[in-house]
Parts: C-alpha cells; structure tokens; sequence
C-alpha cells in the first residue's frame, strides 16, 4: 500500500508541465512554449519564443495573494527576454486543466496565450495560431525594433 501512495506524491511534488501557444494581439507574430508549474507554491516557470524573430523569453508567475473576485487574475506573470525586452502579465484558469493569459512587454507590444497541461489542446491551438498569422501575412510590428516600422509616407496629399 506505501508504495502506491509514494508514487502520486512525487509526481505531486516535482510539478506539472504545462504547454503554451499565444500570439500578438495583432496577430501576426506567434509564440510558443513550455513551463513546469509548482502546485505546491502556485507559481510556474516558463519559457516561450516568439516564432520568426528569433527571441527567447524566460519567466514566472506567482499567485494574486489580494484577489477579491472571480473577475481579478489568479496569477501575476513576469518574464525577461534575450534581446533585452521585459515584460508583465496576468492569468487566469479557465478549466481545470487549462487557462488564458495577457501580457504587455517593455515596448508596448501586447500578447494573449492558452496554456494547459493537455498537449493535444496546445497543438490545436499552436495550428490555429500559426494559421491565423501566416493569413495575416506574418510581419510583426515589434515594438521594440524600430526597423520593423512601416515607412512613414512622404507624400503630404496621403
């Protein structure tokens, strides 16, 4: 019997790995990843790409100790990037096994994420995701580089 109640306890205690795919709000860039999630704690560590550009983003989350209502985020998310960029969040559950988060980086560039502990789910989503922002021609307007920039007219009758 004490062998078949240790086995749920160390899965218990070394953690849940959850799955994430999300995107800018504008919908052309796409971002996926993967976290190890603390049940104990409540808090996760993650880490996401932002697909095409090349960056890297690491982070955490910890619970809204002050929450009040089912309206407030369940959890506050930070993360630091590669390139330099920072950036804060909040998320909520939306099921058991999964939920939805937003976040705003350093820059102003905003994006939304599912996240969940289903894989399948994920790579639903991760294919609806990368579907969308190659429809919308996948140039992301990052913020943070100036080169990405659409080009200002010159023309003063436009």
């Amino acid at each position: 019997m004490a062998k078949y109640f240790l086995i749920p306890v160390i899965v218990f205690l070394s953690g849940c790995q959850f799955w994430i795919a999300g995107h800018s709000v504008d919908k052309r860039a796409l971002v996926i990843g993967t976290g190890t999630a603390d049940p104990a704690a409540g808090t996760t560590v993650y880490t996401m790409e932002i697909v095409g550009a090349n960056i890297i983003c690491k982070g955490t989350s910890s619970p809204n100790r002050q929450r009040r209502s089912a309206l407030e985020p369940e959890a506050w998310t930070e993360l630091t990037c590669d390139d330099g960029r920072t950036g804060k969040g909040e998320s909520t559950r939306t099921t058991l096994d999964t939920g939805v988060s937003k976040g705003t980086d350093s820059c102003g560039n905003m994006f939304v994420f599912d996240y969940s502990i289903n894989q399948d789910f994920i790579a639903q989503k991760e294919a609806e995701y990368r579907a969308m922002v190659k429809r919308n021609g996948g140039f992301w307007n990052d913020k943070c580089v100036a080169s990405t920039d659409a080009p200002k007219h010159s023309d003063p009758l436009l």
